[in-house]
């Protein structure tokens, strides 16, 4: 199975506007195991921007081991800016455990899903938020799913973590339930692709 990301070959460019009418331009390719300090320097930069009110947390940063896997084996698409990588899009066509999701609520889906794609991360940087970078992520994620014939796609959210909630729900994902996973509860997210 092809797993290479239809972007338009290597790079896809954009002009994304936010509420403010402020525009960004913004190019997208997959990223690779070259990229893995970057995409790890990105993580640290996205959690130190995110408010820590005693609560767990509503973002859980990939391991190095972690993110070095995703790189090599699933489909990790970057978001840059100016030549700086400003959000990231992992997704697995054919998790297994860990990773995958659909054991977790096989009890609240329906029985016809014998399998689903994970969106294992879409983070964008602090101040590139607001411009819909997330719901291009999800976007491109479905399509991906259609491409490759899955049935579905699962996602999880931290409760707390509104954003992220409206855009898969934007997406059509609806919530399954919510379950721990990642050391907090999280919010299942579902999507029956087809």
């Amino acid at each position: 199975m092809d797993t290479t990301p239809d972007i338009t070959a290597n790079a896809q460019q954009t002009d994304l506007v936010n509420r403010r009418f402020d525009r960004m331009t913004v190019s997208m390719r997959q990223l690779g195991p070259d990229m893995l300090d970057a995409c790890l320097d990105l993580q640290e930069e996205v959690k130190a921007g995110i408010e820590d009110n005693g609560e767990p947390s509503i973002y859980e940063p990939l391991a190095r081991d972690e993110m070095s896997y995703s790189l090599e084996h699933d489909i990790c698409i970057g978001f840059f800016n100016s030549g700086d990588l400003i959000g990231q899009l992992n997704l697995i066509l054919e998790p297994t455990e860990p990773k995958d999701l659909l054991p977790d609520v096989r009890d609240l889906v329906p029985a016809r899903i014998t399998s689903a794609g994970v969106i294992d991360c879409t983070y964008v940087a602090q101040r590139c938020r607001g411009f819909g970078l997330q719901r291009r992520m999800i976007d491109i994620s479905v399509s991906l799913a259609k491409r490759h014939g899955l049935q579905a796609l699962l996602a999880t959210v931290s409760p707390n973590n509104v954003h992220s909630a409206r855009n898969f729900i934007l997406g059509g994902f609806h919530a399954v339930g919510t379950r721990p996973k990642y050391h907090a509860q999280r919010d299942f997210y579902l999507r029956e692709i087809g």
